[in-house]
């Protein structure tokens, strides 16, 4: 990289892409939901937050297919005082294991809900979200941007 720049080249850099914006500090609660390779943004919002000097709850539940796709568990175990994280992995034998966390948990009654992930892992957990009723939160997620039903 440093060779192109040096060398007179123009760069182009673009995004983010999305329509989720985080302004932190916070002042309402955020649950954050990745499915799989969407803790990529959640982890950036986590990052946003960190250097905000963020210090109000936020929930992350991480979503796999299998254990070992949790290559970022030991990091978000110990991230920041303020992150309450939880790992579910899906089993062979029963329903994704995000919407069997959700339908076992009290859901926030005001804030934010970010969810990350594929189209189908977001609208998922969309549709359970509005069946348990979480009408006082604001469900955000870029899929509904790109990928809307």
């Amino acid at each position: 990289m440093s060779e192109l720049l040096d060398g007179g080249t123009e760069l182009s850099i673009e995004g983010p892409f999305g329509d989720v914006r985080i302004v932190a500090p916070l002042t309402e609660d955020l649950l954050l939901i990745a499915g799989g390779s969407g803790i990529s943004q959640c982890r950036a919002i986590l990052e946003h937050l960190r250097h905000a000097d963020h210090s109000r709850s936020v929930t992350l539940v991480w979503s796999v297919t299998q254990r070992e796709h949790l290559y970022a568990d030991a990091e978000l175990r110990s991230f920041a005082p303020w992150l309450n994280y939880e790992a579910v992995v899906d089993s062979p034998h029963a329903t994704s294991a995000v919407l069997a966390w959700l339908r076992t948990r009290a859901l926030p009654t005001s804030g934010r809900i970010v969810i990350s992930g594929g189209p189908g892992f977001v609208h998922a957990v969309s549709d359970t979200l509005n069946e348990l009723g979480a009408t006082n939160v604001t469900i955000e997620s870029d899929v509904f941007s790109y990928a809307p039903r």
